[in-house]
């Protein structure tokens, strides 16, 4: 047994962390050199003041009470805990420890292990302070677009009001001039264009505080079919020949109504941006890779330039204006997806069509 145990102290004074052993009581038997030099304390001298004295007063009683419980129960400890150091600071250790027992079943120590977890603990801390601050400054961002939204439409409102009665007031010599009219309908168009302003920051807010779900386990064919059922109307009087090819996909770890979002989103767009010069197509399949899911989706539509491939998921950014949209929709899925660890792909070639590809981590 002296052989052993001193083959033990040699290896653990050799170790770079703290290593320790307690008796059957729960006294201190042993502390490496990396760990009395932390302290600040020769061993007899630690063994005299015991253990309890470095931890951490909000730490100790928890400490007890695990080791206690882990020793009847022959099972392993495994806790994060703060020790005072010989400057007189605390610094962050992850301890582990298992119960050693003679060959007849007695117990001979518990024995464990400590590692400086300080720097972690602080960046962690660090981290948490910083998402907690950002999460209040989006709060304030929702509320401040929300507010503003809502307290301009009363200005708008008058404005396009008083708007109205001006030209009632006008003589019709007045109204028919090329000028008045022009101006006329370029006031009206600003209005127009400031209410729809007004209108997407709103729908903004609403799709962020929609989209926040939690992350579950998804079927994505299920997903799709749904998505194509909701959107059949628009699939048949458009006249588009959709392919589906996502047999034998497996279940993805996302938010329910987000992947129903960015399906509903991409195949949507494919139906209309169509092209007029020949049969819409849109295909939809899937594939795997060693990191990642791969859902693809593509068109065979008007397609945009190269060029402005990566203005695409910009918010408001519009390449066909003559369909109606709100230019938030792609914003809202590139965030969606890489909120979730995953990222987008998009080709595109004019007169050609389009392709995305979204993938989802495994």
């Amino acid at each position: 047994l002296k052989e052993s145990e001193g083959r033990f102290r040699v290896m653990a004074d050799a170790a770079p962390n703290m290593v320790w052993a307690l008796n059957p009581d729960g006294t201190l038997m042993y502390m490496n050199k990396f760990g009395l030099e932390f302290l600040g304390v020769t061993l007899e001298q630690f063994i005299q003041q015991g253990w309890h004295s470095v931890v951490h007063p909000d730490d100790l009683k928890t400490i007890q009470e695990e080791i206690f419980k882990a020793t009847q129960s022959n099972k392993q400890y495994n806790r994060e805990l703060r020790l005072l150091g010989k400057d007189g600071t605390y610094r962050w250790f992850l301890s582990n420890g298992a119960p050693s027992y003679f060959t007849n079943g007695a117990l001979y120590a518990f024995v464990g292990s400590g590692i400086d977890i300080t720097e972690r603990k602080l960046a962690e801390e660090a981290l948490a302070s910083k998402n907690k601050q950002l999460g209040r400054i989006n709060n304030d961002l929702d509320n401040f677009i929300y507010t503003a939204s809502h307290d301009l439409k009363a200005p708008i409102s008058n404005i396009e009001g008083l708007m109205q009665a001006l030209l009632r007031n006008l003589s019709s010599e007045v109204l028919a001039s090329e000028l008045v009219q022009r101006i006329t309908g370029m006031m009206q168009e600003s209005v127009e264009r400031f209410k729809k302003t007004i209108a997407n920051l709103t729908e903004i807010v609403k799709l962020q505080k929609e989209h926040s779900g939690e992350a579950v386990m998804v079927d994505v064919s299920q997903v799709v079919r749904e998505v194509c059922l909701d959107l059949d109307p628009m699939i048949q009087a458009s006249g588009v020949r959709l392919e589906v090819d996502i047999s034998g996909c497996p279940a993805i770890r996302f938010s329910a109504k987000n992947l129903r979002s960015v399906v509903y989103n991409l195949l949507s767009n494919g139906i209309k941006y169509r092209s007029p010069d020949r049969v819409p197509q849109v295909l939809i399949s899937r594939e795997t890779n060693a990191e990642y899911y791969v859902l693809t989706v593509k068109d065979n539509g008007l397609g945009i330039e190269t060029g402005c491939v990566g203005q695409l998921f910009t918010m408001f950014k519009r390449f066909h204006t003559h369909v109606e949209g709100t230019g938030i929709g792609l914003y809202m899925v590139k965030k969606m997806v890489e909120n979730a660890d995953g990222y987008i792909e998009v080709e595109s070639q004019v007169g050609a069509g389009t392709t995305f590809r979204v993938y989802f981590r495994r």
